[in-house]
């Protein structure tokens, strides 16, 4: 069974500028396991069973007006310091009395303050959550900004993925990951892929070993991340060619379907310039309308309908 997806509450502190941890150390180990916020609003004094126990609670003007009227025995009651919380970030720079922090210190509940306001503070948490809980997937393949689109080119072991890679970024365009591709679904249609740390800015080239693009190319030879938008698969030459181009490719990956192109390997062909004219073409299909394949099948129709008359 796979295990739950989870971000530690100190994992995220790392990614946030202007956030302050007003409890213990020990309460940065809590884990946030759902990307819903919370402001607990009314829920403060209502049915403990309507309560989002498992969400980060945001806590604004309305939460903290109520909680000053509240004494040390009537805070312990509230649902807002059960253990199961895993955050509380209370905006607009306002502290917590001490009593408030002795309990979650007690029930290991970690506590931020923000100086943003709330809408400003629940529109960053949630993208950075909905990011660090998206489901994730390792891919072998290269990913390249080409013609501004995310391309994943994969094939068989030896088939030359990283030698055409090292041509594409030659030629002007951007390597984002080789050989190993984190993708994150993080919306329904979107996927989005990096490099694991490791291998950022790397490419291995058989016979010459690792070399760090960055440093021969400069910095806008690399991206650290990018949308991906087409799949480009290097095959055999044994397998059946579509001549035409009409044919429709899909592979699923996680959630999301992509378009994919598939490229036969001929000895003597240019890959890095087949797959740019590969892109390019996607392109005008996908964000122009105008499909070549489609145009010539038209076109010989109506010859063939010319000469039949």
């Amino acid at each position: 069974m796979k295990e739950k997806k989870f971000l530690e509450v100190s994992n995220l502190l790392k990614q946030l500028e202007d956030y302050k941890l007003v409890t213990n150390d020990q309460t940065l180990n809590k884990k946030i396991h759902t990307l819903e916020l919370y402001r607990p609003g009314l829920s403060l004094i209502s049915n403990e069973n309507n309560y989002d126990y498992d969400n980060v609670q945001i806590c604004g003007n309305a939460e903290v007006n109520f909680l000053k009227k509240q004494s040390n025995i009537q805070l312990e009651m509230l649902p807002i310091l059960n253990k199961i919380i895993p955050l509380i970030i209370f905006t607009n720079d306002y502290m917590p009395s001490q009593e408030f922090i002795d309990i979650a210190n007690k029930e290991n509940i970690p506590i931020l303050i923000s100086k943003k306001n709330s809408t400003a503070c629940i529109s960053q948490i949630y993208h950075l959550l909905r990011y660090e809980l998206a489901p994730t997937l390792s891919y072998h393949g290269v990913l390249l900004n080409i013609l501004g689109l995310g391309v994943i080119i994969k094939g068989k072991s030896g088939i030359g993925k990283s030698e055409v890679a090292l041509e594409l970024v030659k030629s002007g365009f951007s390597l984002v990951a080789d050989d190993l591709i984190e993708i994150r679904q993080v919306d329904k249609d979107l996927l989005m892929g990096r490099a694991p740390e490791l291998l950022s800015n790397r490419i291995e080239i058989r016979g010459i070993g690792i070399i760090n693009i960055q440093k021969l190319y400069g910095i806008v030879s690399v991206l650290s991340e990018n949308k991906i938008d087409l799949v480009i698969e290097l095959t055999d030459p044994s397998h059946s060619e579509d001549r035409i181009g009409n044919k429709i490719l899909f592979e699923k990956i996680i959630n999301v379907e992509i378009d994919k192109v598939s490229l036969p390997v001929y000895t003597g062909r240019s890959l890095s310039s087949l797959i740019e004219i590969a892109v390019a073409n996607y392109k005008m299909k996908k964000y122009y309308n105008y499909d070549a394949s489609k145009e010539f099948i038209n076109d010989l129709n109506e010859l063939i309908n010319a000469k039949k008359k």
